[in-house]
């Protein structure tokens, strides 16, 4: 597993290219937010038993939101998370002067509703159903500070320090399906040994920004996130955009393939497949999906190729039972108790390889049925990440035709791409 940790590490450092950040360049990154006390304390202030930079998705909107000394401490977007230590990368800081832009997205974006793994969180007013922990968010700004890092390095992975970070000022605070404009694009990753975090951009974008030239990402104009104004930041999180088509979508298997009498499969992307078989009798299809490397994965029913009204499954090494959500626009929303109806459900490690598996009804009430011939789907996968939140790129939709007693469906062309984000929950004033 290592191994296969630090070759994925080198190939993206070489698609990656080490940004060197200048005060004024605009930037924009995705990830958990997280409250400074916290990062340094070391655990989180309402649980002292999780490790801050190991499990932001645990990290509740209470102690992110409520909590005087985790406000007041100020905020930052994280890095990724170093496959071979499994901690996060210390990210880019928000000025404090942003800090209520941060607090009202965030509680817009909250609910109050409680779990009993968590307290509630008092001051948010998203709606039920909305996450109540892990909070993540696409923030746009402008370089403040550079920090000890020079712009360059912003520390260790899962390091307790914050110095080292840049500080981004005039913030945007975005729902975190959200893509970033390419030329303001960056990332924090750890380096091929997970000694140091560095920033990164793409090959195709620099870091000074100058607005515009997406065009051959986005197909639609006004779905591209447009660099934010120089001087007033806006403090409320806007409608999900539908992400770009990056990823080729899935192609249609053969019509006359039989999926009743036997498992088909088809390929979703590289190193990632998809087994699928109808059993007619009890009237379930099971499924089975298999990804070279460790992360989450997603697979969804949709109507329209949207990730918003999608019906999806979605599962982690970590929690090795797959449940089924409502993906809605910009975030999900695990399915009640009563509608969780899938059996011979896993999640695990095999071979380096995580395997996916689960058999569900082809019809239940309030969900998207499974109808013989063509069906709209979606995958979506963490990358290297078991944190069920933002897919990043490693998203697309596909159709799968589902043949029962070799019943045959008409020809259609492929689709393009789409899927989602997620949360948790967590503590009271201490």
């Amino acid at each position: 597993m290592k191994a296969f940790q630090q070759a994925l590490l080198f190939l993206l450092s070489t698609t990656l290219t080490t940004a060197d950040l200048m005060i004024g360049d605009q930037v924009c990154m995705t990830g958990f937010i997280m409250d400074n006390f916290c990062v340094e304390r070391g655990t989180l202030l309402d649980n002292s038993s999780v490790t801050t930079m190991k499990n932001p998705e645990l990290h509740s909107y209470h102690c992110l939101l409520d909590v005087g000394v985790c406000i007041n401490s100020g905020y930052q977007v994280l890095g990724n998370k170093d496959p071979i230590s499994g901690l996060y990368c210390p990210g880019l800081r928000i000025d404090t002067t942003d800090t209520n832009t941060v607090l009202a997205a965030g509680r817009a974006h909250g609910t109050t509703e409680s779990d009993p793994d968590f307290f509630s969180c008092d001051t948010c007013t998203g709606p039920d159903g909305n996450p109540i922990a892990g909070y993540q968010a696409t923030i746009v700004g402008t370089v403040k500070e550079l920090g000890e890092g020079v712009g360059r390095v912003t520390g260790a992975p899962g390091t307790r320090s914050v110095v080292g970070t840049p500080v981004l000022t005039n913030v945007q605070v975005l729902d975190s399906m959200v893509a970033c404009d390419p030329n303001m694009m960056v990332s924090v990753e750890a380096d091929v040994l997970g000694n140091e975090c560095l920033i990164r951009s793409s090959d195709s974008a620099a870091v000074s920004v100058a607005v515009g030239g997406a065009d051959d990402v986005m197909d639609d104009a006004s779905s591209t996130l447009e660099s934010p104004p120089a001087t007033a930041a806006t403090t409320t999180v806007p409608p999900v955009i539908n992400l770009p088509e990056t990823t080729p979508p899935a192609a249609i298997e053969d019509e006359k393939e039989d999926c009743s009498s036997g498992f088909c499969q088809t390929t979703l992307t590289d190193g990632y497949t998809l087994k699928y078989k109808i059993n007619e009798v009890e009237a379930t299809v099971t499924m089975e999906v298999t990804y070279d490397g460790e992360a989450w994965l997603g697979i969804a029913f949709s109507e329209d190729e949207r990730m918003g009204g999608s019906d999806g499954i979605l599962g982690s090494p970590d929690t090795e039972i797959p449940q089924k959500y409502r993906l809605n626009q910009g975030f999900i929303e695990i399915m009640s108790p009563e509608e969780q109806t899938l059996t011979d459900a896993s999640v695990e490690m095999v071979d380096g390889k995580t395997v996916m598996k689960f058999t569900k009804p082809l019809v239940e009430p309030d969900q998207i049925p499974i109808s013989p011939g063509l069906n709209n789907m979606l995958w979506a996968n963490g990358g290297v990440s078991n944190a069920i939140g933002y897919h990043g790129t490693n998203r697309a939709a596909f159709s799968l035709n589902l043949n029962f007693s070799g019943s045959v469906a008409p020809e259609t062309s492929p689709l393009p791409p789409v899927v989602e984000s997620t949360a948790l929950k967590v503590g009271d004033e201490i």
